[in-house]
């Protein structure tokens, strides 16, 4: 099943995939040429990613920079990060179309700047649900009710609920398999633009929005590090996938479906 590809204003901020991998150099720059050929159809612009990584112990700064391929829309990125491999998209166009992106990044990045082993597969789904809230059921009407904590015990003691957050952690079906469920009413936004990804829609600074972020990941139980072949995260990929679009749907209402996802982009 591809998860929310079919409706019309979908309310997915972000979809990720991690290939993590031993830490290893980051591609030089004539591999990032080759690659970026490779990988043309989709991201035909090479970029640098600067900042500053945090040591939360010491609190010391260290700069990072690291090499990835962007869209031309800035919809879509790849990331070549010392220990990972991530694709992002803001504009998710259903798995059909996602994966092929994926598959062609390992086959590139094994073909001209290999890495050693395949240490997680992270599958991530970040939705922020933005509907009307002037029901009295608040946001009741939108997602189930066993989302929202006790508001009914907190309203009885005279407490307005300002900002909740919860994390459900599951193991899968298959041994290494762990499915992450977060879930959050809040303001604003988590998925924020940067100059090399970009929303498909800005969310309002204020704006209230209710998030429910599904991480679906694989490790070796083990501890061993297999190769990294397409074939391999294929099957990790469409295993940790197919849970996804379930999970999401059993988690929202016949109110959003009807009311907010299949109304057409500028009707809501």
């Amino acid at each position: 099943m591809a998860a929310h590809h079919t409706y019309p204003n979908d309310q997915l901020a972000l979809v990720l995939i991690e290939l993590r991998h031993p830490p290893t150099d980051p591609p030089a720059r004539g591999a990032m040429t080759l690659m970026k050929e490779l990988l043309s159809h989709w991201t035909p612009i090479v970029e640098q990613e600067e900042g500053r990584d945090i040591n939360i112990e010491t609190g010391e700064t260290r700069p990072f920079s690291y090499p990835k391929l962007v869209a031309r829309d800035r919809h879509t990125a790849i990331s070549f990060l010392p220990d990972a491999m991530t694709v992002e998209v803001t504009d998710y166009p259903g798995w059909n179309d996602f994966y092929p992106i994926v598959h062609a990044t390992i086959a590139a990045r094994q073909d001209v700047s290999p890495v050693d082993g395949c240490m997680r597969v992270g599958l991530r789904y970040i939705n922020e649900i933005r509907a009307p809230l002037e029901q009295p059921s608040g946001w009741a009407h939108w997602v189930h009710r066993s989302l929202l904590g006790p508001t009914t015990e907190l309203a009885d003691l005279k407490f307005k609920m300002r900002a909740q957050q919860h994390v459900v952690q599951c193991s899968g079906t298959e041994p290494g398999d762990l499915l992450t469920l977060r879930y959050a009413a809040g303001r604003g936004s988590i998925v924020q633009s940067t100059p090399a990804l970009q929303r498909l829609k800005e969310a309002p600074a204020d704006g209230e929005f209710f998030a429910i972020d599904i991480d679906s990941a694989w490790s070796d139980p083990q501890n061993h590090i297999p190769a990294l072949e397409c074939e391999t995260v294929k099957q990790i990929a469409e295993r940790l996938h197919a849970p996804i679009a379930p999970l999401f749907e059993s988690l929202i209402t016949a109110n959003l479906r009807t009311q907010v996802l299949d109304k057409p982009l500028g009707n809501m």
